[in-house]
């Protein structure tokens, strides 16, 4: 199973809500841009890594342990920061690698693991990435020296600021809508409404990219859980129609902005 899938699972109660409180926001651009750009206000940091550097990392790391039957990953689907890994599929004794342009996002989005290190699973982490496998698996890695291992506590991280939320749940929308066009999938999606307005073009865009050649290219996998994965690639063009997200977020309430 990859990682984005309980995400994915779990995210649709919490985008009601969020909708909910933001109604009346006009919501993300569907103007193109660079991917750099339209994620630039929500990160949190000068810390990050550009997307060789998090390959170079991601690639160091997924050789230190088995992984003959790889997905690789060249975004995250179900969050806002920009991603490079790899699972690396052996049944429940599975290993993901993980690398985040952002040091922050590591804590963040482990913290969504904590109840599945059960059975001899754990995790290890430095400033940028993270790994999810058996102990004795993921036990021996060596971690990067010009990233180093940081100690795994386990608990809340910070919380996402809110154009953090908001681009997060506009990343796990398109992955929502991708899904449902591979799949041809007959009428709208439950609350659609709601979505195209917080997300205006977004849908449409995704509707658009997904197209039989997409849909072919997918659907030769027969595990659907997979499909994510095959789909990341597209991440970049997804997420670079989020381009003017975060400047609006000067229109929320101020108790979404507080929490």
């Amino acid at each position: 199973m990859g990682l984005n899938e309980p995400r994915t699972a779990r995210w649709s109660a919490s985008a009601v809500a969020f909708v909910a409180a933001i109604s009346t926001l006009a919501g993300c651009s569907a103007a193109p841009s660079h991917e750099a750009e339209a994620f630039a206000d929500a990160s949190p940091a000068a810390d990050s890594l550009d997307q060789r550097q998090q390959q170079a990392l991601a690639d160091s790391l997924v050789q230190q342990i088995p992984c003959a039957d790889r997905d690789q990953w060249l975004d995250d689907l179900a969050f806002w920061d920009t991603m490079r890994g790899y699972d690396c599929v052996d049944g429940t004794d599975s290993s993901f690698v993980r690398v985040y342009a952002h040091s922050s996002s590591v804590a963040q989005v482990l913290a969504e693991w904590d109840e599945t290190f059960i059975e001899g699973r754990t995790a290890r982490r430095g400033t940028h990435w993270f790994v999810i496998g058996p102990a004795e698996v993921i036990g021996d890695i060596k971690s990067p020296p010009d990233d180093p291992e940081q100690p795994y506590r386990r608990g809340a991280p910070l919380g996402l600021t809110a154009d953090q939320e908001y681009l997060t749940m506009c990343t796990q929308y398109a992955l929502d809508e991708a899904l449902r066009t591979i799949r041809m999938q007959p009428g709208s999606a439950p609350d659609a409404a709601q979505y195209d307005a917080l997300f205006p073009g977004v849908g449409a865009t995704v509707r658009t990219t997904v197209d039989r050649k997409v849909r072919n290219a997918v659907t030769v996998e027969g595990d659907e859980e997979r499909w994510p994965a095959l789909l990341s690639k597209l991440g970049p063009r997804f997420k670079s129609t989020y381009t003017r997200a975060a400047s609006r977020f000067a229109d929320l309430p101020t108790a979404v902005h507080d929490g």
